[in-house]
């Protein structure tokens, strides 16, 4: 199971950016889903009661539940800047899913 770093984030990015990846909404929720060299990940971005924001990238599996370890960043954190653009990314890009 990899670790979500600097690197993955970044070639996330490019992938999306360049239209090399596609990112999933399902009607109604807050997250993303995408699968990239057959790891599948879920992104998902949130406005925190003491006013901040998280960002939530992992690994997930087949069925779109998290696998491994939690990796939530908050503004502040190094990996912050990068995630935002790539949900800015992904929200522009991504398609709707109805419900399962």
């Amino acid at each position: 199971m990899n670790q979500i770093t600097s690197t993955i984030i970044s070639k996330l990015l490019e992938a999306t950016a360049n239209a090399q990846l596609e990112w999933l909404n399902q009607e109604g929720w807050e997250c993303f889903t995408s699968t990239f060299k057959e790891q599948n990940y879920i992104l998902c971005k949130y406005d925190l009661e003491n006013g901040r924001k998280e960002i939530m990238l992992n690994e997930a599996n087949e069925d779109g539940f998290i696998e491994g370890d939690f990796n939530e960043f908050q503004e502040g954190h190094e990996f912050f800047p990068n995630l935002d653009q790539l949900h800015a990314e992904v929200e522009k890009r991504a398609k709707i899913v109805a419900p399962s």
